[in-house]
């Protein structure tokens, strides 16, 4: 069978369905990405298979190309061996070999000192505090890592059936990400005489008396949000309290001689009660121990904290080999600009909600509408489009249809042949004003047979049509009458 497509049908479709669903389906299909793209990144979703083998998840650890962090790596003096879930090591990828296992601590001095890591303390009022290595000995923490949707995860969870108390600590690191997200949920179960909760990065020089600064010599500046960049050696012979409280919230340890900055960006800063930077430089024992830590307060009360009480709040640990604290301020400012507030593990996670579906909702309404216009055009076309003779669309613009002046008929019959008259055409049928298929051009006076190439349907019409373009009222094809 012969294909018969001229281009002007081809063109007729190209300006308009053709186009008009290319967009549709462009819009759909961006819209899903984009709703993938956006929301909270799970193990049903879709990964990118370099990224997932990016990160790596072990037994006491988790890392990927830039980021590692170990925890019990080490035992304080007084303490045993029970899995207490204390980070004790915190490496970047400081000499971009894209390795960090290879690079320095950022937990420096000694770290056989029980507080010393990145840990929570909880306490009673007016009584020295138990770290988590403290409390891990008499109740060992369960640890569980895994990785979810390519980010590899450690959960920590700590139950302190003493004091009613039970704590659960989640570190997240994502695929080429530097960064260390932290979510730190406690509960009171029971009546308790717990009111004192402090999330930490500790450091000391030393366990014992002593008047050197060790390591803690490296970390020489400080900034706080709000405020420019201090000297440690101007702050006087104490124990340091510097209060962060401007937007964005946020402090930082500067180590000029290493070129590190280490610092920490709190998203729920409405559920944070105090926030400072601890840098002890002297006082008792001879400046015993120098200190270099960032603290966050979530509870400090002098009454206990309620029975049913439960919190939630994340936090981001930066740290970055550079000398300039524009990293951590625009973290700051894009975290606390869109981090809405949380109420469980599952809504703060360091990734966030699952908002996918609206991304897809919107891109199917986006559709419909698009489809909605397009229907309503096709409408508006066919409304005002005229109708033409017997059934034939005619070539647009529209041109009123013309009566053919017939000639004066050739004096070539017999006089009476013309005195009993040419039987004219039968009038257009009800059926689309078709004529009889056996009737010749000859007896239409000035009516042709026009032939679909396509379908072969047939029917007459006037001989000036010829040359314009029509259409077949059975299958649709548009051609030219010869």
């Amino acid at each position: 069978m012969k294909k018969f497509i001229s281009n002007d049908v081809i063109s007729f479709y190209m300006k308009k369905e053709v186009v008009v669903m290319g967009i549709l389906v462009i819009l759909l299909f961006s819209s899903f990405a984009v709703g993938l793209g956006s929301g909270d990144t799970n193990v049903s979703s879709v990964v990118n298979l370099k990224q997932t083998n990016d990160v790596v998840v072990g037994d006491n650890y988790i890392k990927n190309s830039k980021l590692y962090i170990a925890w019990d790596t080490t035992v304080a003096y007084y303490s045993n061996n029970n899995p207490k879930g204390v980070i004790t090591v915190w490496k970047v990828d400081d000499n971009g070999n894209g390795d960090p296992t290879d690079d320095l601590n950022r937990i420096r001095g000694d770290l056989t000192g029980g507080e010393i890591g990145l840990q929570v303390l909880i306490g009673k009022y007016g009584v020295w505090g138990k770290w988590q290595r403290l409390l891990g000995d008499k109740y060992p923490a369960e640890i569980n890592t895994y990785k979810s949707g390519g980010n590899g995860v450690v959960d920590i969870k700590c139950n302190y059936t003493e004091y009613n108390f039970e704590l659960d600590l989640r570190y997240t690191i994502k695929p080429h990400d530097q960064n260390l997200y932290a979510n730190v949920s406690y509960k009171v179960y029971g009546p308790t005489d717990i009111n004192f909760v402090r999330y930490s990065y500790s450091q000391i020089c030393s366990i014992w008396v002593t008047s050197d600064l060790g390591e803690m010599a490296w970390f020489d500046y400080y900034k706080i949000s709000g405020e420019p960049e201090h000297a440690i050696s101007d702050l006087p012979k104490a124990d340091n309290k510097i209060h962060v409280t401007k937007y964005p919230i946020y402090g930082a340890l500067r180590a000029s001689s290493k070129n590190w900055i280490t610092g920490l960006v709190p998203l729920n800063t409405s559920k944070i009660q105090d926030y400072y930077l601890r840098i002890k430089t002297g006082g008792s024992y001879n400046g015993w121990p120098f200190r270099r830590d960032i603290d966050c307060v979530i509870y400090n009360k002098t009454t206990s904290i309620p029975q049913g009480t439960e919190e939630n709040v994340s936090f981001i640990w930066y740290a970055a080999n550079t000398s300039s604290y524009n990293g951590i301020e625009n973290l700051a400012r894009e975290m606390q600009r869109e981090t809405p507030p949380t109420t469980s593990h599952q809504n703060t996670s360091p990734n966030g909600p699952d908002n996918s579906w609206l991304w897809i909702v919107l891109g199917a309404v986006i559709a419909a509408v698009v489809l909605i216009v397009l229907i309503l055009m096709k409408k508006k076309s066919t409304k005002s489009q005229p109708q033409s003779y017997y059934g034939y669309p005619p070539q647009y613009p529209q041109q009123p249809p013309q009566q053919v002046q017939q000639p004066p008929p050739q004096q070539t019959q017999p006089p009476q042949y013309q005195q009993t008259g040419y039987p004219p055409p039968p009038p257009p049928s009800s059926q689309g004003g078709f004529v009889n298929k056996t009737q010749t051009p000859s007896q239409s006076m000035g009516m042709i047979t026009v032939t679909c190439p396509v379908c072969g349907f047939t029917s007459q019409m006037p001989e000036s049509m010829r040359g314009q373009l029509v259409q077949c009222p059975k299958c649709g094809n548009q051609f030219q009458v010869p």
